[in-house]
């Protein structure tokens, strides 16, 4: 398989890019004029978070991803936003989430970023067409990266790390729904979706706060480049803007560039989402935006709690 370079020949990473963004706009155009809504977005969930961790798992793990992401869309659309299972679920999926993190450092939290997306755009009756629609999605994805040759690079960590990291999504997943329920806040899953994409194994080894930070700021500022767009309420900009960030997306991806890829996600899960809703696109993209720079600060508690208790661990490996 061929690998990208650290520093990859921009022309030929674009070219590859836009192939992969074509090809992967052939299940959605299909679904689109096929089937319903539900299966659009549930096509554009699987090709747009699996695209996060093709990079970083290996193809095993691809694959498992891809059936316990299906199983988790199917069942957030099921039980949808107002429901209290929705909690005994995200510390369920939460608790999977953490073989991932175990077998690479950076493997974004699909599982409950799939669980809050389905959910939040639930239609009870059509549990089952988003399940098979993220399945789709997803295995589309999984054989283009297949056939083009993209190598994982998985980066292990410590078992200890990996089950602090999942408690620690679990934490900060539960604390923003139960935030939502006290105030009330319309929508809040959008906050677990951002915490779900900005929170990985890999900010709790970065020694570099800037680094850390940098990487928080990345993704709020797909979503606030999200509520920017939608303000301006262009239908042919959004569709433009979607484009860019589903190019990036992949890019990102393919160049090893977290930063970039978790950014331009968030921006166009956002954008993908509200085009597909009937309200305002500008009204949800800026209360979506808002609602990041919340899930910003959860991560950013995480992050703090994770360092020490990392040190704990250490402590503890020293003494032993």
């Amino acid at each position: 398989m061929n690998e990208i370079p650290a520093r990859p020949n921009l022309p030929r990473l674009l070219k590859r890019s836009l192939v992969l963004v074509g090809l992967m706009l052939v299940p959605v155009l299909l679904a689109a004029v096929l089937f319903s809504q539900q299966a659009v977005l549930g096509v554009g969930i699987g090709l747009a978070l699996m695209t996060s961790v093709v990079r970083a798992l290996a193809p095993r793990e691809r694959w498992f991803a891809a059936g316990a992401g299906a199983a988790v869309a199917a069942a957030g659309s099921y039980l949808g936003p107002e429901s209290w299972w929705l909690l005994l679920a995200v510390v369920v999926v939460c608790l999977v989430q953490g073989w991932f993190a175990r077998h690479s450092v950076q493997a974004v939290a699909i599982l409950p970023a799939m669980l809050m997306l389905s959910a939040q755009n639930s239609d009870h009756s059509q549990w089952l067409t988003v399940g098979l629609a993220t399945l789709a999605g997803s295995a589309y994805l999984l054989v283009l990266a297949q056939l083009m040759g993209l190598a994982g690079k998985p980066k292990p960590i410590a078992p200890r790390l990996a089950l602090a990291h999942s408690a620690l999504l679990g934490i900060g997943c539960l604390a923003l729904v139960l935030l939502s329920r006290y105030f009330e806040i319309h929508r809040a899953n959008w906050a677990l979706l951002a915490f779900c994409i900005m929170f990985t194994p890999d900010l709790l080894l970065r020694k570099n706060n800037k680094a850390v930070l940098g990487y928080l700021a990345a993704v709020t500022g797909g979503a606030v480049l999200a509520a920017l767009v939608g303000v301006i309420s262009s239908p042919v900009l959004t569709l433009a803007v979607l484009a860019c960030g589903a190019v990036a997306t992949v890019a990102g991806s393919l160049a090893g560039q977290p930063a970039i890829g978790v950014s331009s996600v968030t921006l166009t899960v956002i954008l993908l989402s509200s085009i597909t809703s009937d309200e305002s696109i500008g009204y949800l993209s800026v209360q979506r935006a808002g609602l990041a720079f919340l899930s910003l600060i959860v991560a950013g508690l995480m992050v703090l709690v994770g360092r020490l208790v990392q040190r704990k661990l250490i402590q503890r490996h020293h003494l032993e």
